[in-house]
């Protein structure tokens, strides 16, 4: 019986692991077009399936667009990101990971920034490129939705193989914006390139509104 059980265990330990598959695309807005979806079967170590949706206006040149595909669970940072800094700077992003075969089919929505409630929290704000400091002069600006922190960051983000840019700014944040890890990080399978230089944010109580000030 034993010598049974341990075959039993040998042939379990021995049987090839199958791979986890998922949905996988890129669009360019909230979600992929159907005939653009395929199904993959992800690499051994790949353990997940991501969606990415995101919508920024950082750069010059305003982009959205969603990803689906196979990615490290521990390389997902699931959450949603959102902040708003000077002149319109804006970033939102939802990330979701889970582990069964094409869990990634549902796509994820953002709502409109500018749409989002005044939250009662006012931050300094200010926004420089290709540099790592910027003086908020006094400004200030009321957040919105759940951006209830200040933020401080410097970064270099290169997305979609775009040359990269590096900026300073100041303004509200998200709290999942706040726990995102410096350093150099890789999102989407390459896709979004970031190296963040410096990241500090502030958890601020509700202010009286000061309308003159708002940017």
């Amino acid at each position: 019986m034993k010598a049974l059980l341990s075959t039993y265990l040998l042939l379990a330990l021995l049987s090839p692991v199958t791979p986890l598959k998922c949905r996988t695309c890129f669009g360019c807005e909230e979600k992929c077009q159907d005939e653009d979806v395929r199904i993959e079967e992800c690499e051994y170590d790949q353990d997940a399936c991501l969606t990415i949706t995101t919508d920024y206006s950082l750069m010059d040149l305003p982009l959205r667009f969603t990803y689906k595909g196979c990615a490290k669970y521990n390389e997902c940072y699931k959450g949603y990101y959102s902040l708003t800094s000077a002149n319109t700077k804006s970033f939102q992003a939802k990330i979701e990971c889970c582990h069964t075969d094409e869990c990634n089919a549902q796509d994820l929505h953002l709502p409109d920034h500018n749409s989002q409630p005044l939250n009662g929290v006012q931050c300094p704000v200010c926004f420089a490129e290709d540099a790592d400091y910027c003086d908020s002069q006094g400004k200030t600006i009321q957040c919105r939705g759940i951006e209830n922190e200040c933020v401080d960051y410097t970064l270099d983000f290169s997305p979609l193989g775009l040359h990269p840019i590096t900026f300073t700014a100041k303004g509200c944040a998200s709290s999942d914006v706040c726990s995102f890890p410096t350093g150099n990080t890789t999102v989407a399978n390459g896709l979004v390139k970031l190296m963040i230089y410096q990241l500090q944010c502030q958890g601020v109580k509700e202010s009286s509104k000061h309308p003159k000030d708002e940017i």
